[in-house]
């Protein structure tokens, strides 16, 4: 499963970076509203 994981990241590491920052807002969105 790990090596299956490096490879992947690797070709999606721009949309992986867009998601990245998108879920940590999201995470402290629902944070703050709680």
């Amino acid at each position: 499963m790990k090596s299956t994981s490096k490879p992947k990241p690797k070709p999606s590491s721009k949309p992986e970076s867009k998601d990245k920052p998108t879920v940590g807002a999201a995470k402290a969105g629902h944070n703050s509203d709680r």
